[in-house]
């Protein structure tokens, strides 16, 4: 199917050359204004965003974390929901309550348009995110994304990192160092040059810390990276990206809520650590090779062919008999689980600009294919800390999709409609080669499933950069490896278990202007066919209902002062009858996040940010041993210019204050207890750049 594609590329793009109108320039995007935010945006690259809620977040305008400290970086995006993972080993996130953020399963996250996630059908877990410090802006899709993506049901967050220079003879060099609590330790190099023709950038990030728990809670991060862009013509950029990214964290594990025997709570201490040997290792590189091309004034092409290894292996004591919640394990034995996903992919999008009706028009068009093996092991070891043992699971998963889209943005005036569909034609094999001590025969399925998405964008322009808008969109989540062969012993699957589907709604008003930005929006998302286990069967049983309201405002207050506040209201239920009328997992009632913003040009940045939650379940079951209590949490950052040296060299100090008010509450729950977030914590480091 691969080199299908890859054959038949020269002929998608000769069919988008079309004879047309070539006295009209191709709108490519509309600049936003000076704030950090931007609302409103026809088209990024080849991609139609008009009539989609999107936000286009400038991570420069502000000062950055030392660490990817995603309460902070992502505090303007309404709607979303971070949830800190302290040891830094995989991104948490989901979106109006749509499905637990544990590695970010129910929520697709991108690196300049492309798959984060190990495997985004058989396994979306994210345990990569590039640096903050080498990401220049950060768009959030929410109704809408499945017909651009495909698979999720909450959304696409897209980091969009700096490339190498564009058609500029320029060089730069940036050194950042960054210390703090903990002995966190944080530096980010890069280096980039500029010719007539090509350019590159070279980059190192790294990133280390013991953590705040007593024990075995650090991390350490390394992520080298080389962007190489050259430029035939005025007309051509051909460029390979290669990022290679290895992690290892240590896992401190969960506290009970309250003492007993056998337990560790959270009001002993939030510096306990209950798991002593409880380690993760990820290795993931990625490598890809693109071409953009405008053949005239009205027609964009771009492809992307690329190709990737992901190593997840973890090492976790057995409990022996111990509480599963905040005990202490008493297991003489480890589990080691090994997964490995070899992909490679081409994603082809063209986009078209006419006249029709006297009135310029766009149509995007798509396709896309990705392959990936998986093989999954599980050993036993022989001690609780052991690195290897004794072979108990082997199985050999596979994923291949093939999709295809199509959008048109009609314009009628101030009034546009942009209707698009989606086919993805998906296929999973998991294969049972060993399972010791399973009471049922190896299990070997093979799940092919053909999935349909319509939506409609609509706006209105009020006036110049203000916008009624609404959005009727459907999404869907595909099973998961572990939907169609659970891992547990004798669970069995439905024969008909199918995607799960979600359907949007949202209507808003949106606009900015040199002095500030408002969204401002209603929804209503149905999300059925939800995953979930009746006694050891696996099925689709879930159905709920999420309504809310959205608000996003920034403004210049004064000189260089700027507030923003934003603000989330969901009421969201299951409708089903196994669980009607309980809340889903992870779904607060509110969400309040604000923030001054004192900018002096270049030479000073401060920022005050606060984050308030609502009570809110770590579980769909509503239990109370799951309940998250509210919270809030502030923090400061700065960053200022210290002078420039030797006419070139420029010094710049940056600093923070993380939870200035040393609040300590839990943002997440697992089934091994509730993981504590951060205490207080100091940072201050010196960048250079020259």
């Amino acid at each position: 199917m691969l080199q299908v594609l890859i054959l038949l590329s020269p002929l998608f793009v000769t069919c988008l050359h079309a004879d047309q109108p070539n006295n009209v320039l191709l709108p490519l995007t509309i600049k936003g204004s000076t704030n950090s935010i931007n609302m409103i945006q026809e088209t990024e690259g080849s991609r139609l965003l008009s009539g989609k809620k999107t936000t286009r977040l400038n991570t420069q305008s502000s000062p950055q974390t030392p660490q990817n400290s995603y309460r902070q970086s992502l505090a303007e995006l309404p709607g979303l929901l971070v949830t800190e993972v302290n040891n830094e080993s995989f991104a948490s996130m989901n979106f109006r309550g749509l499905g637990d953020p544990h590695e970010s399963f129910n929520i697709l996250l991108l690196r300049d348009g492309l798959p984060i996630a190990a495997d985004p059908y058989g396994y979306p877990a994210s345990y990569y995110v590039p640096p903050m410090d080498a990401v220049a802006k950060i768009e959030f899709i929410r109704g809408g994304s499945g017909l651009l993506f495909g698979p999720q049901p909450g959304g696409v967050v897209n980091f969009q990192l700096r490339s190498a220079p564009d058609h500029l003879r320029e060089h730069k060099i940036l050194f950042k160092h960054t210390y703090g609590s903990f002995q966190t330790y944080s530096t980010y190099n890069e280096i980039t040059q500029g010719f007539e023709r090509w350019s590159y950038l070279v980059s190192l990030h790294h990133r280390q810390s013991d953590g705040f728990r007593q024990a075995n809670s650090g991390y350490s991060i390394w992520n080298p990276r080389l962007n190489f862009r050259f430029y035939p013509s005025s007309k051509d950029t051909f460029f390979i990206d290669a990022d290679y990214h290895v992690g290892r964290h240590e896992e401190p594990g969960g506290l009970a809520l309250s003492p007993a025997a056998g337990v560790l709570s959270f009001t002993d201490g939030v510096e306990h650590n209950t798991l002593k040997f409880d380690r993760l290792a990820v290795d993931r590189g990625q490598y890809t090779i693109g071409y953009d091309r405008i053949w005239s004034d009205q027609i964009l092409t771009e492809a992307r062919v690329w190709a990737g290894r992901y190593d997840r292996k973890s090492f976790r004591q057995k409990l022996g008999g111990a509480p599963a919640f905040g005990g202490l394990p008493l297991g003489s034995a480890n589990t080691i689980e090994s997964q490995t996903f070899y992909s490679r992919g081409v994603d082809l999008r063209g986009l078209i600009d006419y006249s029709l009706f006297e009135q310029r028009q766009k149509f995007t068009v798509g396709i896309s294919s990705l392959e990936i093996q998986s093989p999954y092991t599980s050993d036993d070891g022989a001690s609780p800390e052991g690195d290897g043992g004794v072979r108990k699971k082997d199985l050999d998963r596979s994923t291949r999709s093939l999709a295809a889209f199509i959008e048109n943005k009609f314009s009628f005036g101030k009034f546009a409609l942009t209707p698009g569909v989606r086919f993805e034609s998906i296929e999973q094999e998991n294969l049972e080669n060993l399972n010791v001590g399973s009471l049922v025969p190896l299990r070997r399925k093979k799940l092919v499933n053909e999935v349909f998405l319509a939506g409609l964008g609509v706006q209105y322009e009020l006036q110049s950069r203000w916008q009624l808008y609404g959005n009727v969109t459907e999404g869907y989540k595909p099973p998961t490896f572990s939907n169609t062969v659970p891992r547990s012993t004798g669970a069995t699957v439905s024969e008909d278990i199918q995607p799960a589907r979600v359907l949007n709604r949202e209507i808003g008003v949106r606009g900015q202007s040199q002095g500030g930005y408002l969204d401002l929006s209603l929804f209503w998302i149905t999300y059925s066919n939800q995953f979930g286990q009746v006694g050891t069967n696996f099925q689709n049983i879930g159905s709920g209902d999420h309504k809310g309201v959205d608000l996003a405002l920034g403004h210049r207050l004064y000189g260089g002062l700027y507030g923003y506040l934003n603000a989330s209201w969901l009421d969201a239920k299951y409708t089903d009858p196994v669980s009607l009328g309980k809340t889903p997992a992870y779904a607060p009632g509110y969400v309040y996040r604000a923030g001054l913003n004192y900018k002096k040009g270049d030479d000073w940045k401060v920022q005050l940010q606060t984050q308030i939650l609502a009570q809110h379940y770590g579980n769909d079951n509503n239990t109370s041993q799951f309940e998250i209590p509210g919270y809030s949490v502030w923090d400061l950052s700065g960053q200022s210019k210290l002078g420039r040296w030797f006419g070139h060299l420029s010094t710049n100090l940056h600093w923070g204050i993380q939870n200035i008010m040393d609040h300590r509450y839990f943002a997440r729950v697992r089934s091994n207890g509730v993981e504590p977030a951060s205490p207080r914590t100091f940072y201050a480091g010196i960048g250079f750049d020259f």
